[in-house]
């Protein structure tokens, strides 16, 4: 899926106060309810969500005839769906895609990379191999979906520092804020700092750097197609309207294995 050079980037996804409020930061949204349609509409028999997290859209796809399973690198995220999931009936992956695929090729008969997972993979052929990974853990006429930002409509430009106040059940009240430090027009590429400042518990404030990749429509297309799938739906938002790339702040696409 990705190395550990990559991993050591996200570093924020090896702090365990980070981790700690991840679930508060990234709770029940219009995203989730997408998702969860999704599987509700498609009823599969196997699930494969990559870039899991936490675990916590993961936990809400579960039937009692139907297998999921929730990949994520980072072991912190991991431990935290396996220790919040217990008593559900999930399969937790630790690792990268690359990891798993010759276990589960031809296994699943939907893919998930939600959480703009997709904009992690900075270079193309990581990106490349990902997707490859992808359509050999489909079965054939397997579906995955997922979604990337619209760069079109800059979203980095609003990614000004403005402070958030959240309250964690374990840490209190805390801070967050999210700055862009850099963008990089020609390989649109843009490098921002988290910063988390606890108020109640330690206060300690921690940052960290993390780069994210913008690809347009058709370089998804493109990418995609190359590594056998057809492009069956692409959507401008959580609301399912159709995508227009001068407004629609997210471009989030429906791909079939060929």
């Amino acid at each position: 899926m990705y190395n550990n050079k990559f991993l050591n980037k996200l570093d924020h996804y090896q702090i365990p106060e980070f981790v700690d409020v991840y679930d508060t930061l990234n709770q029940f949204a219009d995203d989730t309810k997408f998702y969860i349609d999704l599987v509700n509409e498609l009823d599969p028999n196997k699930i494969l969500d990559i870039g899991c997290g936490t675990g916590f859209l993961t936990s809400h796809l579960i039937d009692t005839k139907r297998g999921v399973f929730g990949l994520e690198p980072a072991k912190l995220m991991i431990d935290k769906a396996r220790e919040n999931f217990k008593d559900l009936n999930i399969t937790w992956l630790e690792g990268f895609s690359s990891d798993y695929v010759d276990d589960y090729s031809g296994n699943m008969d939907l893919v998930i990379m939600t959480g703009h997972v997709s904009q992690v993979f900075i270079d193309n052929d990581t990106w490349l191999g990902v997707l490859n990974d992808v359509n050999r853990f489909l079965e054939k006429d397997g579906i995955f979906v997922f979604e990337m930002r619209n760069a079109f409509v800059k979203p980095w430009e609003n990614w000004r520092g403005d402070v958030t106040v959240k309250k964690d059940p374990k840490h209190g009240e805390f801070e967050f804020s999210v700055e862009t430090i850099n963008f990089d027009e020609e390989k649109v590429v843009v490098e921002y700092q988290g910063k988390c400042k606890f108020l109640d518990s330690s206060n300690k404030t921690y940052t960290h750097d993390d780069v994210l990749k913008f690809r347009t429509l058709d370089e998804l297309k493109d990418s995609l197609y190359k590594n056998g799938f057809k492009v069956l739906e692409v959507y401008g938002n959580w609301d399912k309207s159709k995508f227009d790339e001068n407004s629609s702040p997210e471009i989030i696409i429906k791909a079939q294995k060929r």
